[in-house]
C-alpha cells in the first residue's frame, strides 16, 4: 500500500474532511461533528457510534483508499478500524471524549 493511500485511509478512518474524487484527487468534505456522531447523547463516542460514522463515510467516498478499505475482508477491516479507534482513545477507556475527537486532527 502506498503512503498516499495510507494517508487517505487515515483521513477516512479519523472522520477527517478528505474524500477522494473519481480521478484520485482529494476534495474537501464537511467533517462530521462530535455531536452528530454521539447518537445516544452521553458526551462520548463509543466504538459502535464511531464505526457507524466510518461506514457511512466509506459508502459515499470514492477513490482507491475507500475502495481498498471496503474490499478488505471483514475481519481485517474490523481490525484496522479497532486499531484506529484505539489510537485516538488516549486514555484507553473504550470511548472517545470531545477532547480526544478534537485531538485526532492534530495527529
Amino acid at each position: 500500500m502506498t503512503t498516499s493511500i495510507h494517508l487517505r485511509l487515515a483521513a477516512l478512518l479519523s472522520g477527517g474532511c478528505l474524500l477522494i474524487g473519481t480521478a484520485g484527487v482529494a476534495i474537501a468534505a464537511e467533517p462530521p461533528t462530535f455531536q452528530s456522531i454521539d447518537t445516544d447523547g452521553n458526551g462520548t463516542l463509543s466504538r459502535t457510534e464511531w464505526g457507524k460514522m466510518v461506514e457511512e463515510r466509506m459508502a459515499v467516498a470514492e477513490g482507491r483508499a475507500a475502495k481498498r478499505l471496503a474490499e478488505m475482508p471483514e475481519d481485517r477491516r474490523t481490525e484496522a478500524l479497532d486499531r484506529r479507534f484505539r489510537s485516538m482513545d488516549s486514555d484507553s477507556d473504550g470511548s472517545l471524549s470531545q477532547a480526544e475527537w478534537d485531538a485526532r486532527r492534530r495527529n
